[in-house]
């Protein structure tokens, strides 16, 4: 399953750092499946990307469904993504993620609904920590971790508080150094 001609899923396998990591990992699984799909698209039509393209999609359902993690291949995803803790990622079509991202289990990054506002945009060294949910047109530029954030938002008791600043195309900045 290791393409040498995909550097980008070489730079995903490098954050894991184990050997046998596809045995142990199942989120790689749902990364390979996604990168596997990207290769597809660029490949010129005819016979044999029909039916990879088939192929690809039997393996796309499958692996979402025993890992729950869906990862279109419409999205555009930097390489080096790591995701920890498989099970409930799910990543809207139009999603771009940059390079050394991590997600943990349980993030959504989507849409806000039917009428489609689009999608955020998330920079370089992002890490998103369990059941983050990144919803609408925002960016989230690079370094940024949901830690610090989250902890802001808790109020007494541990309950969240409902955030009203954000508004349709926030941006994140980057955290300094």
């Amino acid at each position: 399953m290791v393409d040498r001609h995909d550097p980008d899923w070489a730079a995903d396998l490098a954050r894991v750092g184990k050997r046998a990591a596809m045995l142990r990992e199942q989120s790689l699984w749902a990364i390979w499946v996604y990168r596997y799909g990207r290769r597809i698209d660029r490949r010129a039509d005819g016979l044999c990307k029909t039916v990879e393209t088939r192929w690809y999609w039997m393996l796309f359902r499958l692996v979402e469904t025993i890992t729950g993690i869906s990862i279109a291949r419409a999205c555009t995803i930097g390489p080096g993504l790591r995701i920890w803790h498989f099970g409930g990622v799910f990543l809207h079509p139009n999603t771009v993620i940059g390079r050394n991202c991590t997600l943990r289990q349980g993030v959504t990054i989507g849409n806000r609904g039917a009428d489609d506002d689009g999608a955020p945009v998330i920079g370089d060294d992002v890490e998103l920590g369990a059941y983050a949910q990144v919803i609408g047109p925002m960016r989230i530029w690079r370094r940024l971790s949901n830690r610090r954030a989250c902890r802001r938002r808790q109020g007494a008791g541990g309950r969240r508080r409902r955030c009203r600043t954000c508004s349709p195309y926030t941006d994140v900045h980057e955290r300094r150094a």
